[in-house]
This record gives C-alpha cells, structure tokens and sequence, in this order.
C-alpha cells in the first residue's frame, strides 16, 4: 500500500534521531505521538509530501522519545488545563531547542517547515497582528519558527531567558505556573479597568440625562430598569452556556493531544470549574482544529503487529514421532492379547487388507507417474532449449573459410542453456474435521504427488496443518510453541505433522504414506459407518487413532506463521533457489486474529471504522486491500480469516521469493465459497463458463487469488483417481470396443489426476 511505503524511508531518520531501535508506525491519528513507555512513534498519515513539514514532526516527536518521560506528564494529569497547555507548549520549546543543537541539520527543516504551516493558516493568526497575541502565544509562534518569527518581547524579555535555560521538565512546571499567574493577573487587571470605565460612562449618562429632564415616572423607570435587567441577565446565561460548550470542547481536544503524548494523561480528572477559555493558548487551540488539512481523517485505521516467534521444536511432529506412533498403535491392536481373541483377529485382517490395497494403489499409480514423469522432463527439455542462445566464439571455423570473399561468419557458434534452478516443494495439508469426507481422495492425489516429486529428485517436504481438536491442547501447548512478547499478534495453538520428506530413505517413506493412507480411510469409514468402518469379513475392522492426530479445526493462519521460521531453514539447507508452496484445503483458516500483545488500538472506532492490519517484519510493513469492505448493510467488516491469510501469503511471497498454489476442494460447484474466487465485476454470463469447467472437468482457476499466485477449486465429487479399465475387457468384446476402452481409461487415469497435473505445469 502506498501511504504505507511513503514512512518506510522516515523510519530510517526517526531512529538515527532517537538513538535507538524505535518502532515508527503511520495510523489515522490528528498528530505524530510518541508512546514512551513501549517507545512507539505514532505518525499520521500525511495528506500531502512536503518533506520539510514531515521531517520536523519527525524530529520533534524524536526529541519527546529523547528527553521527555512517561512519568513527567502523569505528574501534572491532575492539574488544570490551562495549566497542561502551558506545560506543552513550554515543553515543545525545550525539547526542539535541544533537538536543533544535538542535530543542527533539522534546523532548516523546522524553518521551511514552520514557513508551510504559515501558508495554509495552520495556526488561525495569519490576519492578526502577532504582538496583539497572549504571551503565551507569542512564545509558541516565536519557538515554533525557530526564533525566525518577528515578534516584540521587549517588556517580557525575561521570558525568553528562562525557557532558553529550561534543563528538564521540572523546570517547565515551574515557569508553565509562573507565566499562568501573570497572563491570570493581566486579564484581571484589563477586566477592572474595563468595568471601571463603564461605570464612568454610566455616570456621565445619568448626569446628562437628569439635566435634560428625564422621566418622573418612577415606576415606569423601575419598569425599564427591570426589563433591561431581565434581558441583561438572559444575554449573560446564554454566553455563559456557549463559553461552557467551548472551554469543555477545547479541554477535551487538549486532553487527547496530551494523553497521546503522556500514557496515563487521559485518565486526567476532570475539572470542577469550567476554566476561562481566554487562559487558554489561540494557537495551540487552533492547531487541534486545523489538523485534518495536514493529515489522512478517512475511515481506515491501521493495526500494527509483529508475528510471534516460533520454538519449531515443539511444533512439529517429526517423521520419526508420526512412524513411531503408528508403529505402536498397529501393534498394541494386533498384539495386545495373548491367544485367540475376535477383535484382535479382525484388527489383523485390516492390517494385512491395508497393506494389500496400498500396494496395488502405489503400483497402479506407479505408471501413469513414470508416463507424466517423461512428459515432465520433455517439457523441461523444451522450455530450456526456447530460452537458449547462439553466439560467436573467438574461434575459426575451417569449413567457413572458403566463403571469406563473401561473409564475415568465418567463426564456430556456440549454443548456451541456461541451467536450470534448484526447485524445492512444501505442501500443507488441512487436517481438519470438515475435511472427513474428502480426504481419502486428497491423500491418494497428494502420495501421487509425492512419488512424483520422488522420481524427479526434488526435495521436498509434507506437513499436515492441526491443532489435534482439543482445548486441551490449546492452553497446554501454546506458551510453548509460540513466544508471544509485546507488540505480537496474539494467536491460537498449530501443530505440523511432517508426513513425509525427500530424505526418508525408499522402505520409511513407503511405511509413512502407508500410515497417511490408513489414516484418510479410517476418517473416511469412521464419518459414514462408526468406530470399525466399512466391516466386511475380508477387511477387517479398523485400527484406532492417537488424540494427536485427530482431526480438529484450521489453523492455516497460524502455519503460516510457522513457516515463516521454516522456510529460511529450508532452502538454506538445501539450498533451493525457486521454491514452491502448496496448499490443500476445504475452507478458510479459523477465526480472524483480534488482539495484539499490551497494545491498545490507535485512534477511535466507530461502525464505518476499517481496520487495516500491518505485519511488521524488521525494517519493512507488510499490508494488503481488504475483500470485501462492507456488508449488505453498508457498514465497515473487520477483515475476515481469509484476508489475514492473504497477508501472511503475501509477506512469505515477498519475503522468501517462494510461489504459492492453493487447492481449494469444494463439496459441491453450488458451495458459496466458489463465489470468493469469481470477479465481482465479471458478467453472469462469463461466470457461469467459468463454474461450467467446476461441474464437466472437476476444477476451475480463481478469477480472485486472495494473494497466492493461482488458486484451483476441485470438485470433490470428481476428485476419485479413476484407475485402468483392463478388468472391464470380456471375450466377446470386439476390437474397436477394446480399443475405445483402453484409450478412454488412459485419458481417465490422465484426468483424474489433477493435482498431478496442475503440479506439472508450474513446476516445468
């Protein structure tokens, strides 16, 4: 996002001046702020990019990070609002006096800056004449240019003085009530002398009134005297009531400029007594209404958060642990009973049904990879020689110099292709409950993918998503998977569950997906038939499952936060240069993330309020658009699951150069979620091609990628690997039957694969 980018290089400047590694965040706030406590520099989201401007609130708000403490304005959060100006005011003195003299440079940029501001009326004086300004005024305007302003101070000279030689906050409290008692005592003294010449010209109008012979009336004149009283006395209630609705307003804007400065500012008791709006400094007052000609005043408000850290250890069930568990499970079921015993006999039956039907599942497919296998390499082969090239070599070539009258191509050509890159893939399955009654045909697409990936030597490794469907897991396991500290966005418990690697040797990676494949076909029996599955004599009954690899909820986004720890581990190791992810999944990941670690939410919300969440990863910010911004009922959605998603897929695309694929497995082509991946835009017409392909071939391409690179939807009605036909040829078949047979179960078993497929054409 571009009003995002525009602060990157400002971050660079703001922690060269702050000394120190502090965090800079842009948000829809009126003014910059710096949160001393968690040492959070807040800027707003600038209108316009006027350098000289944005570097001085820079450097001001770095000279508060400097020099200016949390405890120093909680220390005056009790006193009066006035009073709290003054302190600001003198404050802002102080602290951009010091910042100049530390660094010199910004000097010129707080003069050209103060010149922008004078330009657009920022202050509310530019058709008054400055001298005629309370003292208080005329020192922020004196300051705030940087002494540049010509402003008289001939009989307050020694003001200057002593905000020159202010050495620490509490030297500001001091004079902030010095300057009070004398602006207070001022204003008193101009209020007497106004009362007293009013009475004077009262006088002088009786006198000239007897003289001239009055009315005698007495009553009527008590009459008139009444009635001027009674108007005077409601003209009085009204400015009183309309001073009281403005000092309040004021005090309340001056409140929220303070307590963004000062953490526990806010909590400020509020004032008995309305204080006199007069007391009150014109410009700093006029600087809290004139914000939103510099600032951003939209909608939208930014939520900062950094990703967790992540102890892999405790994450990850290895290969090893997943081989080890099912080693056990299958032998306490087949052995745990010396003897004879029906259940244990059954058990057995399963076992040897299961090896049985894995091996024919693994030599049928065998085929029609080591078919796809060569068409693989043939492409390869063909993509490589289109980005090859001829060029001359520096030596003759001797059947070119009998043409030397006649051609200068005298010299040997060579031919260059480009090598080819280490490729590496990761694939993340969904191991979630809704996925009960298609994953036994996305686990035999995705072993597919696996002996595929085998064959052609390219590392890789398999990783199934969970957080094992239990509460209980949740509050045990995540202090210890995910290091949260503060700033973090606060997220829920993942478990990766590695199901295979490349470097397994041939017997442990059979034994692993022989171990998967049991565990897609107990899921799918146990959803439609019970605990056993599908009984038949010859199968058996099913053998159980550990609760650590149960089925559970999605948490897609929190394994993509794993992986952005192990991703970099990975193609180091291996050193892959062009590395792609993969996932497979019925649905959006679980609940979207709301709270961020002792960070309060920056600015007000309200029902139009969008919140836009920033990953900040180091030095950069990561942010995308959100899906939908409304609801039917035109009102502001927070971003959903599947947006969170999107910007944890873009900041691992950016980060790693990695690309991202994504199946989506729909229950039916009517599901709603298809309408996610459709273009808005799009006509029906063109939509329902494009579902059309979801029904008659099985899949369909996202219009709308949610930041992968390419989405597939499949239909899992059609997602069954059709097998050879063979079996199906009888004696009395006649030759062309047999011919269509074999030709229509070739183009089936090439179908059907569309994971396999679909694989294929982006890797070669």
């Amino acid at each position: 996002m571009t009003i995002l980018n525009k602060i990157d290089t400002k971050s660079t400047l703001a922690k060269l001046l702050a000394t120190e590694n502090i965090t800079v965040e842009e948000n829809n706030v009126r003014t910059a702020s710096f949160d001393v406590k968690n040492r959070v520099l807040t800027l707003p989201v600038f209108k316009h990019e006027n350098k000289n401007v944005i570097d001085m609130l820079i450097a001001h708000e770095c000279a508060h990070a400097l020099w200016t403490g949390t405890e120093d304005w909680i220390s005056i959060s009790n006193e009066s609002e006035e009073y709290r100006a003054y302190c600001n005011v003198l404050e802002d003195c102080r602290i951009d006096r010091m910042i100049q003299k530390k660094y010199p440079g910004v000097t010129k940029n707080y003069i050209d800056g103060y010149k922008e501001l004078i330009k657009i009326d920022f202050f509310g004086v530019n058709s008054r004449d400055l001298n005629t300004l309370n003292l208080i005024d005329r020192i922020n305007l004196y300051y705030k240019s940087s002494k540049t302003e010509n402003i008289d101070f001939t009989v307050e000279g020694w003001v200057l003085d002593e905000i020159d030689n202010l050495k620490s906050f509490d030297d500001v409290k001091i004079l902030a009530k010095k300057l009070l008692q004398v602006e207070e005592s001022k204003q008193e003294s101009n209020s007497t002398d106004s009362h007293d010449y009013d009475d004077t010209e009262e006088s002088n109008e009786t006198d000239s009134s007897s003289n001239n012979g009055a009315v005698d009336d007495d009553k009527d004149n008590d009459t008139i005297a009444e009635g001027q009283n009674e108007n005077q006395d409601s003209d009085n209630d009204d400015t009183e009531e309309s001073n009281e609705k403005s000092e309040m307003n004021d005090g309340s804007s001056q409140t929220n400029d303070n307590s963004s400065e000062g953490a526990d500012s806010q909590n400020a008791k509020p004032m008995d007594n309305v204080p006199d709006s007069n007391l009150m400094p014109e410009t700093l007052q006029n600087e809290n209404n004139n914000k939103e000609k510099l600032t951003y005043n939209g909608d939208k408000l930014f939520k900062y958060f950094t990703l967790p850290d992540v102890a892999l250890s405790n994450v990850i069930i290895s290969n090893e642990t997943f081989r080890k568990d099912f080693k056990e499970t299958f032998r306490t079921s087949l052995y745990k009973i010396e003897g004879e015993n029906y259940e244990q006999d059954q058990h057995r039956k399963y076992y040897d049904y299961l090896k049985s039907d894995f091996k024919k599942f693994k030599n049928d497919s065998a085929k029609i990879i080591n078919y796809l296998v060569k068409e693989f390499e043939m492409k390869k082969s063909a993509d490589a020689y289109k980005k090859s090239s001829t060029d001359k070599t520096g030596t003759l070539d001797p059947l070119k110099l009998k043409n030397y009258k006649f051609s200068d191509d005298l010299f040997k050509r060579v031919t260059i292709t480009p090598d080819g890159k280490n490729h590496g893939f990761l694939f993340l399955l969904d191991w979630s409950g809704s996925m009960h009654d298609c994953l036994k045909e996305t686990v035999d697409q995705l072993i597919q993918l696996v002996y595929f990936a085998k064959k052609i030597n390219i590392p890789f490794e398999v990783y199934a998503f969970t957080d094992m469907g239990s509460n209980y897991y949740q509050s045990d396991d995540l202090p210890n998977q995910f290091k949260l500290k503060s700033g973090d966005i606060d997220i829920q418990s993942c478990k990766l569950i590695n199901f295979a690697s490349h470097k397994l040797k041939k017997t442990e990676l059979d034994e692993s997906l022989l171990y998967l494949y049991h565990c897609a076909k107990y899921y799918a029996d146990y959803y439609r038939h019970g605990r056993y599955g599908d009984y038949t004599e010859t199968q058996g009954w099913n053998v159980g499952m550990k609760k650590q690899y149960y089925l559970g909820s999605t948490p897609l986004n929190e394994s993509l936060v794993i992986l952005n720890k192990l991703i970099p581990l990975y193609k180091s190791k291996y050193a892959i240069q062009k590395m792609t992810m993969i996932t497979l999944t019925d649905g959006h990941s679980n609940r979207s993330w709301g709270k961020v670690v002792d960070r309060p939410m920056m600015g007000a919300l309200s029902h139009k309020t969008q919140i836009v969440p920033v990953i900040k990863d180091k030095n950069k910010k990561y942010a995308v658009s959100q899906s939908k911004k409304t609801d039917p009922y035109g009102y502001s959605k927070r971003f959903s699951s599947r947006d969170y998603t999107n910007l944890m897929v873009t900041l691992l695309k950016k980060k790693y150069d990695i690309k991202v694929v994504g199946f989506h497995i729909v229950k039916t082509p009517k599901d709603y979620s298809v309408h996610d991946y459709l273009d808005s835009s799009s006509s029906f017409e063109e939509r329902s091609e494009i579902t059309k392909d979801l029904r008659v071939k099985g899949f369909m391409t996202a219009q709308v990628t949610h930041g992968y690179d390419d989405i597939y939807l499949l239909n899992k009605k059609k997602l069954s690997i059709q097998q050879s036909k063979i079996d199906e040829i009888s004696s009395d078949m006649k030759t062309s039957q047999i011919k269509r047979l074999f030709a229509g179960g070739m183009k089936n078993k090439l179908n059907s694969r569309i994971l396999l497929n679909k694989f294929i054409e982006k890797v070669a």
